[in-house]
């Protein structure tokens, strides 16, 4: 309609902006500067090289042992690695010294890098037992040779002359044994001017050097032989195979029967015949193979065999009587 106005339209307001917040500061994480505590130390499976350490942390940390010989400890001490992260650390220390005190320090360090040392202690190997003595030499091979009528020492296949005479039977049918400083050496000989078998003792040195001249120590008209020889620590003893009891003289004839004996005589150590000729059997048929030793219990013990009746055996004092 005429003369109606047109209204005017109100501006549109402007919105206010939304204010933007402001962000909180994040907050600051404190460093780790404290080490960690170390206790409990101590040593044990000590041998003679090799001991174990053991502590324990109050946090996770690594570990490792310092040792030495010499203590205060030095700073370049020989230290084990590091082992891995644990409260509770064992370490073994391996090639010591035995029958040696080491003086040792555990350190641990945690994972910030924090570092801590025990106070110094100490452990001792166990001693090695002395090794064992080295072992004797083996003792010589000894043995009588005889060949050409003479008889020989030898000593590692060395040889020294005993005794040499061609005369009648040649010297055979030995026995040797040893003494204090050397040995004493029997055999049986029909020598030059006695016309029978007797038998003979000799004493050597340890290389068959001659210490006595050759001592006859039968007085008989058959002491046939095999003479077995003894040494009690002080004196020798010899027994052999005797046929003077079945010899039957009648003026010029002499009669030799197959009835043998068994006799002993002692030898001093210095080679001196000390008493007469001992019988110390009465068999029935012939004896002989007498093998004579020394018992430590202060007696000699022969053995003989006789024909068809087997072996026997007696337990003689130093004089040849029969205990």
């Amino acid at each position: 309609a005429l003369g109606v106005p047109t209204p005017t339209p109100s501006p549109t307001p402007t919105p206010s902006p939304t204010p933007t917040p402001t962000p909180s500061p994040s907050p600051t994480s404190a460093t780790d500067t404290t080490a960690p505590t170390i206790s409990s130390v101590t040593a044990g499976s000590i041998t003679e090289t090799s001991a174990t350490i053991s502590w324990t942390t109050g946090e996770s940390a690594t570990g490792r042992v310092q040792y030495s010989l010499s203590t205060p400890i030095p700073t370049n001490a020989t230290s084990t690695d590091w082992t891995g992260s644990a409260m509770n650390q064992s370490i073994a220390v391996p090639n010591l010294t035995s029958g040696s005190t080491f003086y040792y320090v555990a350190v641990a360090r945690d994972s910030n890098g924090n570092t801590s040392t025990s106070s110094q202690q100490s452990f001792t190997t166990v001693t090695s037992p002395p090794p064992p003595p080295p072992s004797p030499p083996p003792p010589p091979t000894i043995s009588i040779l005889e060949s050409n009528c003479s008889l020989y020492f030898v000593k590692d296949g060395s040889q020294t002359l005993i005794t040499t005479d061609d005369y009648g039977s040649c010297p055979g049918q030995t026995d040797i044994v040893q003494s204090a400083n050397g040995y004493g050496v029997v055999w049986r000989e029909n020598r030059s001017g006695t016309e029978t078998t007797q038998i003979y003792f000799k004493k050597i040195d340890e290389n068959g050097q001659a210490l006595t001249s050759d001592v006859k120590l039968t007085q008989a008209i058959s002491a046939r032989g095999l003479p077995s020889i003894a040494w009690t620590g002080s004196e020798f003893g010899v027994a052999w195979q005797d046929g003077r009891d079945a010899v039957i003289v009648n003026g010029s004839n002499i009669t030799y029967g197959n009835q043998y004996e068994i006799y002993f005589v002692s030898v001093s150590a210095s080679g001196v015949k000390n008493n007469s000729e001992v019988r110390v059997t009465n068999c029935v048929e012939h004896c002989g193979g007498a093998q004579l030793s020394w018992n430590s219990a202060g007696y000699y013990d022969l053995t003989w065999s006789e024909s068809g009746k087997g072996t026997f055996s007696a337990r003689l004092n130093t004089s040849g009587g029969v205990i």
